[in-house]
């Protein structure tokens, strides 16, 4: 003997734990499966776009969704073969809505200035629920509107007692001429600095 319950307009309001259970004179058993209602997203967006020069964002949302899916940003490189690069500095942000679906947003922003060569950048950005096989993907292409930006240079080294511009001063007419720039290891920087102060 067998029985069926058919379920007409799935809502995701149904998901949940269910259990059949049969009883005779002699005994009972049951039995009890988790029935997952998914909502596929009906809107899947891909937005990329520079805040402010040198910031990258990237912001993929899909909604109305059920249950929370997972989501994952990549980077396509197309060489002689497609690679993906994922990116782990990401965060996800997630609102629930009428009737127990979702709108889900991955966010990533990014000064890398590795993304700033005026080249076009590919990004792919996929979404799978883990309750059942289902997936999908977006795909964008951007070009960096602004120029990769510019490290500050660094000082290395600067001897006590002596500001960085007074002590370049005094020392390029000795380390510079009109063609090339001599190299002094440090040390001997010390002694020159040390004549100076006597002089």
């Amino acid at each position: 003997v067998s029985y069926k319950l058919a379920l007409t307009d799935p809502e995701v309001a149904m998901s949940g734990l269910y259990r059949c259970e049969v009883q005779t004179f002699d005994s009972q058993d049951s039995a009890e499966a988790n029935m997952v209602v998914f909502s596929p997203p009906r809107n899947f967006t891909l937005v990329i776009d520079e805040p402010s020069a040198g910031v990258l964002q990237v912001n993929c949302t899909v909604s109305p969704v059920y249950p929370i899916p997972e989501l994952r940003l990549y980077r396509v490189f197309k060489t002689d073969k497609e690679e993906k690069e994922a990116f782990d500095d990401t965060r996800i942000e997630s609102v629930e809505l009428d009737g127990k679906v979702h709108q889900v947003t991955l966010l990533m922003q990014s000064s890398n200035h590795t993304l700033f060569q005026r080249q076009q950048l590919t990004f792919e950005c996929d979404m799978a629920f883990r309750e059942v096989k289902y997936q999908r993907f977006q795909r964008e292409t951007y070009t960096p509107k602004h120029e990769p930006p510019k490290k500050k240079p660094k000082i290395l080294a600067r001897l006590p007692g002596a500001s960085a511009n007074s002590f370049a001063r005094r020392l390029t007419p000795m380390l510079v001429n009109s063609s090339m720039a001599v190299s002094i290891p440090l040390a001997l920087l010390a002694l020159i600095a040390a004549e100076l102060r006597k002089i």
